[in-house]
């Protein structure tokens, strides 16, 4: 507990983002919403810590995450505009918990980019 839930809330998440340039009934964003549900939890916390670098939750839930600032701040997530989607991974920026997002052409496309993007995150890990 005192680093954090063990477990991601995909539910508590949805409730705790903002959407630049896509809404709530996107098809990318409900195509997210639907890979996060069938990750398995392991995956789950490397897409958190993608966004946040941090794979836990904190106690109270997402809506405690703090910002670089000590403050209350929200995950965001904002359409990342570009020719090309499906050949570009989403970005992140972990000091401001953005998530910049291509408008993918499919689910598929959108679960092998994000898929990457997460594992790419840890070939930096010195072991």
């Amino acid at each position: 507990m005192l680093s954090g839930l063990p477990t991601v809330d995909i539910e508590d998440l949805k409730e705790n983002v903002i959407y630049k340039n896509y809404s709530t009934s996107s098809p990318v964003i409900l195509w997210l919403w639907e890979v996060l549900e069938e990750f398995k939890n392991s995956e789950r916390a490397e897409f958190i810590q993608f966004i946040t670098a941090s794979s836990k939750v904190p106690v109270e839930g997402f809506k405690g995450l703090r910002g670089s600032n000590g403050q209350m701040q929200k995950v965001e997530i904002i359409k990342l505009s570009t020719e090309a989607p499906d050949r570009r991974l989403p970005q992140a920026h972990t000091c401001f918990f953005q998530l910049d997002l291509p408008e993918y052409s499919s689910k598929e496309i959108l679960r092998s980019k994000l898929l990457t993007a997460i594992q790419e995150c840890h070939t930096f890990n010195i072991a």
